[in-house]
């Protein structure tokens, strides 16, 4: 969320203290719709956008020393290419980039599969879900032909990810399962490879410590 100085008040004042002393500690967040911009309008400039944490992860790579960073995820998903900007900064990262998943949907699991592996956390009553991209087509018969190949092309992307990432089944058994809304629970998560680990009380003491 984005305060200006009109809207801040005493709450939201120790929210943006809350996070300002987590992200100093390298923790950073991806909280709610995975989208640069808010429904096609003005761009997004909150420090919950996938922009501002590549943005971020990228900072914290000048740093000399190679401590971790951690990305927190609480997403519903939401636009292809912008989730693929941070996921990038993410494989692109020299300092390990550890993920913890709460509740990671679409493009929000597809985060969380990019963190080191060994690293992909998920607290213990989480839910993940994948499933095809999708898109509101427009136009002549032409164009929509072309969306639909588009849309084809991020599918078999997605399922690159998920293989790169670790996830050990076929691919055309990856394909049926995200046919449709494919949901897990944090036991099932890591046994599919999209997750290494529950989080423990151990996992967030270098968070808190570091």
């Amino acid at each position: 969320m984005y305060f200006t100085p009109r809207q801040r008040d005493l709450s939201s004042e120790q929210m943006a203290g809350l996070y300002e002393t987590l992200s100093t500690n390298r923790v950073l967040h991806m909280y709610g719709l995975m989208a640069h911009t808010d429904h096609g309008a003005m761009p997004r400039i909150d420090p919950f956008s996938p922009h501002f944490i590549a943005d971020a992860i990228l900072a914290m790579n000048m740093d000399s020393t190679v401590r971790p960073i951690w990305v927190m995820i609480s997403s519903i998903g939401g636009v292809v290419d912008d989730g693929l900007v941070l996921y990038d900064a993410i494989k692109t990262s020299r300092a390990p980039v550890y993920t913890v998943g709460r509740n990671c949907m679409s493009m929000g699991a597809i985060i969380l599969s990019a963190g080191n592996p060994g690293h992909r956390y998920i607290y213990p009553r989480s839910r993940v879900m994948l499933h095809q991209p999708s898109s509101i087509s427009g136009g002549d018969a032409a164009t929509q032909t072309k969306q639909v190949a588009e849309i084809q092309r991020l599918h078999n992307l997605l399922v690159d990810l998920l293989i790169e990432n670790g996830v050990s089944k076929p691919r055309n058994e990856i394909l049926m399962d995200i046919d449709r809304e494919f949901w897990m629970n944090a036991n099932e998560t890591i046994n599919y490879g999209v997750a290494d680990q529950l989080v423990t009380s151990d996992i967030l003491f270098p968070i808190v410590h570091s």
